[in-house]
């Protein structure tokens, strides 16, 4: 079934009396899944929970999910699979080597590259933003690196020249020209800008492009042979997630310039298997010192670490972070106690809602609890069958039923939250969700 509305038909499934419309309804409804072939409705899950997951997210392929998963306890990796398409133009399918887009999740490899350089003797977490930029301000002279690392500078969110060409210069006097939010080391505000100026005082440490710089020190030190920057020609197209869905719809993200103002905030492209390996290598102190690592994770303000967010859960702390940048999402959580590791990549929006997000969830849930129901699976039926039961049925005298048929299916459109409410237990978990009788309804979102 799909979610898509249809014209309603008229004059079809209609009965007399609120209480026989129900009872039309329902017996429809009850015929439609004895047509199913024999097996399609099992929902029973598997017993072990990672079979459960998979199960789970298998099944969610066909309402729209698309992305990559991996779970791991300490060494041992328990799953690392992709679901669904990461080029619909090609029919390519997601695998656990797909590249996709990671948004702010970069941030943490920023942060590396910077307690790097400072394990090296060539910067101090103290050193102010003096001695890498001229003509700063007097309201900015006191930031620090630490501030930048911890969202502690004061610094806007935006640099207000992101999408726009400039040079590395004219980025960095755009953001020593903006209006601080707040003095420096007062509060917590998350700045984006204040990552990529970050970026930029590497390369004039390095002397090397911030890009070049990454690879050479942070990436290839790492064993990550999958992952680089937006716009690098170095990668195979075929294995790069293309956006699905929203304004960047059907757009590679290696056909994306690297601005100067989105280095060291985001535009990194990398895999589930090369985030699962970073982690390992920094944990086990292959990039940095012992004390640069904690640092790296020890939390300031608000709960910010250095491109970290830390929580303390009723299994330990917890690192992690986000990102999302147009129809891609990313979600990356480790528990330092117990080791349990869970990534989540997706190159697709449904409605607003990034999908790694939600496979995360469900994917920590599943950790600790089974999953006691799966979507329902999508079958194949004689379009003969379906259309005996194409046609508008009503519940009440202000609550009506769509069924439509469509080449894929059936699509059931509601005009209520009553209707909403009625398909929920036979669908058996909640596929569509009502917003309201003018607005039609959601796409589906993940149960």
């Amino acid at each position: 079934m799909d979610g898509r509305a249809v014209s309603p038909p008229r004059g079809v499934g209609r009965g007399r009396g609120g209480a026989a419309r129900l009872i039309g309804l329902s017996t429809m409804m009850l015929a439609l899944h004895a047509a199913l072939p024999r097996g399609a409705t099992e929902d029973r899950p598997p017993r072990d929970r990672v079979a459960q997951l998979d199960a789970y997210l298998t099944r969610a392929e066909s309402f729209g999910f698309s992305g990559a998963v991996l779970v791991a306890s300490g060494d041992t990796v328990l799953l690392s699979k992709g679901y669904g398409i990461a080029d619909p133009t090609r029919g390519i399918p997601v695998t656990p080597r797909t590249m996709f887009d990671i948004g702010s999740l970069a941030k943490q490899f920023t942060a590396a590259a910077i307690l790097k350089l400072v394990d090296e003797g060539r910067l101090g977490l103290d050193d102010s933003l003096g001695r890498f930029f001229d003509s700063v301000p007097p309201d900015k002279a006191t930031i620090t690196l630490h501030h930048l690392l911890a969202h502690t500078s004061g610094l806007p969110r935006e640099s207000g020249v992101d999408f726009e060409d400039v040079s590395a210069r004219d980025f960095v006097r755009a953001v020593l020209a903006a209006p601080l939010q707040a003095a420096p080391g007062a509060d917590f505000r998350y700045s984006n800008a204040g990552y990529a100026l970050l970026a930029q005082v590497v390369a004039r440490v390095t002397g090397r492009p911030f890009t070049a710089y990454m690879h050479e020190a942070i990436f290839e030190p790492a064993n990550l042979t999958r992952t680089g920057f937006v716009g690098e020609r170095r990668w195979d197209p075929t294995g790069v997630a293309r956006a699905v869905g929203g304004e960047l719809d059907g757009e590679s993200p290696l056909d994306w310039p690297l601005r100067a103002a989105m280095q060291g905030q985001g535009s990194v492209l990398t895999t589930v298997e090369d985030l699962y390996a970073w982690i390992q290598a920094l944990l086990h102190g292959a990039i940095l010192s012992p004390t640069s690592t904690r640092r790296l994770v020890t939390p300031e303000k608000d709960g910010y670490a250095y491109g970290w967010m830390v929580r303390e859960t009723d299994r330990g702390r917890r690192i992690g972070h986000t990102g999302v940048w147009y129809a891609f999402s990313s979600s990356f959580r480790r528990y330092l106690d117990d080791g349990r590791t869970i990534i989540a990549l997706s190159n697709r929006e449904i409605d607003w809602i990034k999908l790694a997000n939600v496979a995360m969830d469900k994917a920590e849930d599943a950790l600790v609890a089974d999953i006691t129901a799966l979507p329902p699976a999508v079958v194949s039926l004689d379009s003969a069958v379906l259309a005996r039961y194409a046609g508008e049925y009503a519940v009440d005298d202000t609550t009506t039923v769509v069924v439509g048929r469509r080449r894929s299916g059936v699509s059931l459109m509601v005009d209520s939250q009553a209707g909403f409410d009625l398909l929920v237990p036979i669908a058996g978990t909640a596929v569509y969700r009502a917003t309201t009788p003018s607005a039609g309804w959601e796409s589906w979102s993940l149960p």
